[in-house]
């Protein structure tokens, strides 16, 4: 399995170096409790700015009604 994915990571990296374009890095940030999209619109913007990324438009709850995390690239 391992080596599996170390193939596939090489395989992107090579793709990369041969065009030259990164992919896009997905990061989760945690933004405590989020309710609904009108709050994700405020939290995560905020959330995803303190880990130095910029909001994806995606959130997910991790712990009901305690946490919850934005997507971040």
């Amino acid at each position: 399995m391992l080596r599996k994915k170390t193939l596939m990571f090489l395989g992107v990296l090579s793709i990369c170096c041969v065009t030259g374009v990164l992919p896009a890095l997905a990061l989760d940030a945690k933004a405590g409790p989020i309710w609904n999209d009108d709050d994700a619109k405020v939290k995560c913007p905020a959330a995803c700015t303190a880990i130095g990324g910029k909001w994806n438009g995606q959130w997910r709850t991790t712990v009901q009604g305690q946490e919850s995390v934005c997507g971040c690239v």
